[in-house]
């Protein structure tokens, strides 16, 4: 059987003018799940990047869209300072780095290719989830999505399912091992999600909004 893609639950399930929470947003253009939904669909939410130099093209590449907020922030399990790796975004246009390599900041530098010494560490501020919602006072969000580089089994499991109960959410699963798939797995089924792997990620939604849509036809 097909495994459900995000674009499958996101436009049966949750439909427009959704709020979400994007922890990881890079560019906000290239290999992004959102950006379709946030122009055609009227998606609006938190964007959350870490490195500088991509959310200043983040902010460019959503200049005039409204409703949008932008946190220059990591997402970890505590806060305070951490060191985070990544390649300089400018090097995709002098150095020919391809943008997969720039999507890849990291805590850990096994993560991020050195790519001829051109990786760079910078500290930066890291907030708890919890921290995050405070600060942009978000009281509610109907999607998570999360891509960051080897923290994503850890943010996942400090996700308050009960309090928040997003309809659709989306971890990046590339470095977990399959114990902590599995157990993120077991995690969104015990407060009742359904979940499906695709590729890099696993996907998951509310089994209550599914069976009231297959009710309503």
């Amino acid at each position: 059987m097909r495994q459900l893609t995000f674009g499958d639950v996101a436009h049966r399930l949750v439909g427009d003018n959704a709020r979400f929470v994007q922890v990881g947003s890079f560019d906000g253009l290239r290999a992004d799940h959102l950006r379709h939904y946030v122009l055609n669909h009227g998606w609006r939410g938190v964007c959350v990047e870490p490195i500088p130099d991509s959310m200043k093209e983040l902010k460019q590449n959503c200049r005039g869209i409204e409703g949008l907020q932008f946190v220059q922030a990591a997402i970890w399990t505590e806060p305070g300072q951490r060191e985070i790796h990544y390649v300089p975004y400018d090097l995709h246009y002098t150095g020919g780095v391809p943008l997969s390599v720039l999507a890849s900041s990291s805590f850990w530098d096994r993560h991020v290719p050195d790519m001829d010494g051109r990786r760079k560490t910078i500290t930066v501020e890291c907030l708890t989830l919890e921290q995050l919602f405070e600060k942009t006072n978000t009281t509610a969000f109907d999607v998570f999505h999360c891509d960051a580089e080897g923290a994503d089994y850890e943010i996942i499991k400090t996700l308050d399912l009960d309090k928040w109960k997003p309809i659709l959410a989306q971890v990046e699963s590339k470095a977990m091992t399959e114990p902590q798939i599995a157990e993120c797995e077991a995690l969104f089924a015990s407060h009742g999600y359904g979940t499906s792997r695709r590729r890099a990620d696993l996907l998951a939604w509310r089994l209550d909004v599914e069976a009231a849509a297959e009710e309503a036809g």
